[in-house]
């Protein structure tokens, strides 16, 4: 399936400026600020939508909706949408929880933004997220949460959690990707950096010494066994 070059070109562009040649924006009117508060209150419910429908494009039916003409989800939601594995399995967990939230019977009020769910699913075990939400939001709506009051929070909920649930429940870390370097190439930076030793020592008292030294390195570099 073909990359869709608005999702890209959405992705790439910079947010614009309030400054315009030299010029600062004039100031909100009330009417505009209402505007703007609606105009965001849609965007966002638009993305926490998006995120649901995400979540339920992955699992539907084992991924029956992605397989057909893909190897993996990741590879769907870049084709599709352009995002990357991170961003794509960011919001598809925050779809998760919402999902989750929902089919709950929780009376809590629903996340309004992805750096909302972000903390709970970061720091907590899975059977924590929904208490734990539904404690900051007794006294907090949404709207009125932004992702730092949201992860003190849920710094000091986590307190409250054994070591050793925590510990049980840690993620598993994927294995490194193998980095190496091809062996000409590090016998050429070693080459590069004995160079620069040799230029850095020449006022040195025991510079023939050093340099000598310096040799014996090198042939070491070169030696193949």
């Amino acid at each position: 399936m073909a990359r869709n070059p608005d999702a890209n070109l959405a992705q790439n562009m910079k947010p614009p400026t309030l400054i315009r040649e030299g010029r600062k924006a004039s100031a909100l009117t009330p009417a505009d600020r209402e505007l703007l508060a609606e105009l965001e209150s849609r965007v966002e419910n638009s993305m926490m939508d998006f995120c649901r429908a995400l979540a339920q494009i992955r699992d539907h039916k084992d991924g029956i909706f992605w397989k057909r003409d893909h190897s993996s989800f990741q590879e769907y939601a870049r084709a599709r949408f352009g995002y990357g594995e991170q961003h794509a399995g960011r919001l598809v967990a925050t779809g998760g929880f919402l999902l989750e939230l929902e089919n709950s019977g929780s009376t809590a009020p629903i996340p309004v933004r992805e750096n909302q769910v972000r903390p709970l699913l970061n720091k907590l075990p899975a059977r924590h997220q929904i208490p734990c939400w539904e404690k900051i939001t007794k006294a907090n709506p949404p709207s009125k949460l932004t992702g730092d009051i949201i992860t003190a929070q849920v710094v000091q909920y986590r307190k409250t959690i054994p070591a050793a649930e925590l510990n049980a429940t840690k993620p598993t870390r994927k294995p490194k990707k193998n980095s190496s370097v091809p062996e000409n190439k590090i016998r050429e930076r070693c080459h590069d950096l004995l160079a620069k030793l040799r230029l850095a020592t020449e006022s040195l008292p025991k510079v023939t010494t050093i340099h000598d030294i310096l040799d014996s390195l090198e042939e070491l570099v070169d030696k193949r066994h």
